[in-house]
């Protein structure tokens, strides 16, 4: 239905990981191995749709983890605060 070769999966703000139905999940990995499965989980549902774009605010908390991602996925990032420059 589109012809883009990106997607943005979003990603963004999953500051509620590691409670309620993930919080065994967080428990086991920690909640940056949380917010990694996740971003990982929506990445693999692509089925061949080109390239993944995701959010990458949550991912500054745990910088290790970016290594997890795919090396294809575009990691998108915006400041909350206005910049000087």
């Amino acid at each position: 239905m589109f012809t883009s070769q990106w997607l943005n999966v979003d990603c963004d703000e999953k500051w509620d990981l590691g409670t309620g139905p993930t919080t065994a999940q967080a428990e086991r990995l920690g909640k940056g191995g949380c917010t990694c499965n996740t971003s990982c989980a929506c990445v693999s549902l692509r089925l061949n749709m080109g390239r993944i774009m995701v959010w990458a605010d949550v991912l500054h908390q745990y910088p290790k983890l970016v290594s997890e991602l795919p090396d294809d996925v575009l990691l998108l990032d915006w400041e909350y605060a206005a910049l000087e420059h």
